[in-house]
């Protein structure tokens, strides 16, 4: 195979991680407005898998190229694959997509991201003060520092 068809497959490869990652952005937007963040977590986690491995094509891709784009032949050669060019911009589409509704969502899990913060102030609140009053700690206080009280006026 030569290099010019790796970089074709590689894009390819590329355009159907792209693909799968919009899906994972739409179940995403789904599991959002229906407010189920436990499923929206697995999403995010098969999502940033996704990410990984475009990342790792993005860099075996400019590695290529750049090796390929000394060759003399280079810009006649290119021309044969039209392909190339064709899944390079349905990438940009399809990524362009998923920013879309990435940017959509974002405002919206920031402020779930800050009730969940308070919720979590108040739990670790009630908690200080339940630990606090505990019967428990009632007993160390009232028993290691005050002793008995006799009242005498009877």
């Amino acid at each position: 195979m030569n290099e010019f068809q790796r970089l074709t497959d590689m894009t390819k490869n590329k355009l159907s991680l792209s693909k799968d990652m919009l899906d994972l952005t739409l179940q995403m937007e789904a599991y959002v407005e229906k407010e189920d963040f436990d499923l929206f977590a697995e999403l995010i986690d098969k999502r940033q898998d996704i990410i990984d491995d475009i990342s790792l094509l993005d860099e075996q891709f400019v590695t290529l190229f750049e090796e390929i784009k000394k060759l003399p032949d280079f810009d006649v050669e290119i021309t044969k694959y039209p392909d190339l060019g064709v899944f390079i911009q349905e990438i940009k589409e399809v990524i362009g997509r998923a920013k879309i509704i990435d940017e959509k969502l974002m405002p919206i899990l920031f402020k779930e991201t800050d009730l969940i913060r308070k919720e979590i102030r108040k739990s670790k609140n009630k908690r200080v003060i339940n630990d606090k009053y505990s019967m428990d700690n009632m007993q160390k206080v009232t028993k290691d520092n005050f002793g008995i009280f006799i009242d005498e006026k009877q």
